[in-house]
């Protein structure tokens, strides 16, 4: 991977920026830099791909895991904690790496893919292009997109609704693009640092992201999106051998080893678990009947020799302790970082199933799919993780596990998708979906100590950056309060 990541300075890139500080452009082209007729697909995909890999670590750390309860902060006195508390949070890095890296590079990805007539690339640019959409979408609602052209700084928002269409239409055009029969000789190899050139599975993933998509929309219409939800899923991930994520090495460190596990032996690390977290996976949310806890726990979680985990409390500062870090043998330098993978796949399923034969929050009691779907995903998680397979049996067999169909609800079926998805941004959104249901979200509750600016309510967006609202009036006007829910989540 390290031929391929490469500085490559397009001056374009600037002009895709909207509204964006005078700073971006106040900037020297390095002596090296690449003009961007020399730029290669192969550059360009490597990079980009890079860059949307990194997303939902972006989107995660800056602020949505401890909106979630994913992850807290260790003591008080920190900007950390102040988004524990739920205060405003604006996921600049996520913005900037969007509209400076991805939404230009992949523009330029699929004009250079046309004149050849390289259709899988044009498909892996659109797709990356669609991903990187999702978490602004999903961040903060209305997006600036039809406007983004190179010269208007001042672009208008689109609404999320325009923009999901938009970001659904490039995912089916990457799907059919990279179904096609590619004669041009520009074949994706090592530069794909997802699949290493494996149409089959990129195909896979942009079905399985469209499932994702349609799942965000069962709050405005369960069955239907539940149905285009399945349709999908039919069409996507058949096992773990197809999780998109990306690989990383010792010269190219994943960013939660590098930002958390690294900085833990300094003290001046401040990322920890949630106890809401912890609470999901010993048995206090969920007591267990034979096994005493869930066995990816101490995969996640060093607990320094004790006795019990504790995590963190969310937004209060006080430190319930020093057991709650992130486990340096699991969160290595080269552990994978997903964008979205099989036993997620598996959860939407079964979730898919139960709301499409009539299951709702609390309702109880599913069909044989949805039932045969959470449990495939419970092992597709662990078999991701490493957990032995003799841990994996016994837990599964547990009866507050092993429920049975006629006992399934959607409370188990969220308490797997949580755990299995520990550090994506992916379980705020489900989160936001059911209103922070306690009843699906057995022991979510608000932090301690909460923002009282926002009237007791949950944190339902991001702030839109300053950079942006301080040069666009229109990003002025599209600036909502942080507890008014995005589109999809009315």
């Amino acid at each position: 991977m390290k031929k391929y990541i490469k500085i490559i300075v397009i001056f374009t890139i600037a002009l895709f920026i909207t509204s964006c500080s005078d700073e971006y452009f106040d900037v020297n082209t390095p002596s090296n830099a690449t003009p961007e007729a020399d730029v290669t697909l192969a550059e360009l995909m490597s990079t980009t791909a890079l860059y949307t890999g990194k997303m939902p670590y972006l989107v995660e750390k800056a602020g949505i895991g401890y909106y979630s309860q994913n992850i807290a902060s260790k003591s008080g006195g920190l900007a950390d904690e102040s988004i524990d508390q739920h205060y405003e949070v604006s996921l600049s890095g996520t913005w900037s790496t969007f509209y400076l890296h991805i939404l230009p590079q992949t523009n330029l990805m699929e004009s250079k893919a046309t004149a050849v007539n390289a259709l899988h690339y044009r498909g892996m640019a659109k797709m990356m292009k669609a991903i990187g959409m999702s978490y602004v979408l999903d961040s903060w609602g209305d997006m600036p997109y039809s406007e983004v052209d190179g010269i208007n700084l001042t672009p208008v928002f689109d609404s999320q609704e325009s923009a999901y269409n938009a970001m659904m239409t490039l995912l089916n055009d990457a799907v059919a693009d990279m179904t096609a029969a590619d004669t041009s000789g520009q074949v994706p190899g090592g530069d794909d640092i997802f699949y290493n050139g494996d149409m089959s599975k990129w195909i896979k993933a942009a079905h399985t992201l469209m499932a994702r998509n349609a799942i965000h929309l069962t709050k405005a219409g369960a069955s239907a999106a539940a149905a285009n939800a399945l349709t999908h899923l039919n069409m996507g991930f058949t096992s773990n051998a197809d999780n998109m994520q990306l690989v990383y090495t010792s010269r190219v460190k994943n960013p939660w080893h590098t930002s958390v596990v690294l900085t833990e032996a300094t003290s001046n690390n401040y990322t920890m678990v949630s106890d809401q977290l912890v609470d999901t996976m010993d048995g206090t949310s969920f007591p267990f009947n034979t096994v005493t806890l869930d066995p990816r726990l101490p995969i996640y979680v060093d607990n320094g020799g004790a006795a019990t985990y504790k995590g963190v409390d969310n937004g209060d500062g006080v430190e319930t302790g020093d057991n709650a870090y992130f486990n340096g043998n699991y969160v290595t330098f080269d552990m994978p970082l997903p964008t979205i993978t099989y036993a997620e796949a598996q959860f939407m399923r079964a979730e898919a199933e139960f709301l499409a034969n009539g299951g709702n929050a609390t309702s109880i009691g599913a069909n044989a799919a949805a039932y045969q779907a959470y449990q495939d995903g419970i092992a597709a998680s662990m078999d991701a993780v490493g957990v032995s397979a003799a841990a994996k049996t016994a837990y599964m067999a547990d009866t507050s596990i092993d429920v049975s169909m006629a006992n399934l609800a959607m409370k188990n079926i969220m308490r797997e998708k949580i755990i299995a998805n520990w550090l994506n941004p992916e379980n705020y959104n489900d989160e936001r979906r059911y209103d922070f249901s306690a009843n699906v979200f057995v022991g979510l509750t608000l932090p301690t100590d909460v923002n009282p600016d926002n009237g007791g309510a949950w944190v339902r967006r991001a702030k839109l950056p300053y950079s942006e609202t301080s040069r666009n009036p229109n990003a002025v006007a599209a600036q909502q309060p942080i507890t008014t829910p995005v589109w999809w989540d009315m």
